[in-house]
């Protein structure tokens, strides 16, 4: 989660992986929603009382705008923030520290929790659920069908992440983009935009800036 291609402050990648003999963060337990796995700090000790190295991790973290996973082994919980929702996904694209591949990064993250042994879910919005993996699977056959959408828009004719975003329905009551009010339609463009450019990293669509604007062709 604290990635190369993000805002990482100095020294503090060595940070994201500490012995476990050295500090009660566990380097196994936790993936965050920008894709590269980091340390999750132990539950038995508010943050308060942790090392030095974990309250930075932490400040730094929630300075990015970004989510950490607690997990805790014993009780077979994972405290997953905003990283995994049992309603909703996440918001796609609009990034405090903006990665290259927000969505790449995300459905990396997801793949690395989904490693991790089944927990139950106590997410930041929504009720408690049983179990992380079935969630997360759910989440990544959204994408996989979010991205399927996306590239057939693109075949149809559209060729930016505005006008895919104009041809795609919107929300579980699949509502127009016109309905949308104008900051949604903003979210609606950022994510679109960061389906186009997994597609493109696949090889499924070309990526090509014309004049400033990204253009995308199947």
């Amino acid at each position: 989660m604290v990635d190369g291609r993000g805002p990482t402050p100095p020294d503090r990648r060595s940070a994201c992986t500490p012995s476990a003999d050295d500090s009660p963060m566990r380097t196994h337990s936790a993936a965050g929603s920008q894709g590269k796995r980091c340390a999750a700090t132990s539950l038995t000790q508010p943050i308060a009382a942790l090392p030095a190295a974990a309250r930075e991790i932490e400040e730094f973290v929630a300075a990015a705008g970004w989510d950490l996973v607690y997990v805790d082994d014993a009780a077979g919980l994972m405290f997953a923030g905003d990283h995994v929702l049992p309603h909703i996904t996440p918001s796609i694209g609009l990034e405090a520290a903006r990665t290259d591949l927000p969505l790449g990064d995300f459905l990396d993250s997801l793949q690395r929790v989904r490693e991790l042994p089944d927990m139950r879910l106590l997410p930041a919005h929504g009720p408690v659920t049983g179990s992380v993996h079935q969630r997360v699977d759910e989440l990544l056959d959204h994408h996989d069908r979010r991205l399927a959408d996306t590239a057939k828009v693109v075949e149809r004719g559209a060729c930016t992440a505005y006008e895919a975003a104009r041809a795609l329905t919107w929300t579980r009551r699949e509502r127009a983009f016109a309905d949308l009010d104008p900051f949604n339609q903003m979210m609606a463009v950022l994510e679109t935009a960061a389906h186009l450019d997994v597609l493109a990293l696949r090889g499924r669509l070309r990526r090509e800036d014309v004049d400033g604007v990204v253009h995308y062709a199947s």
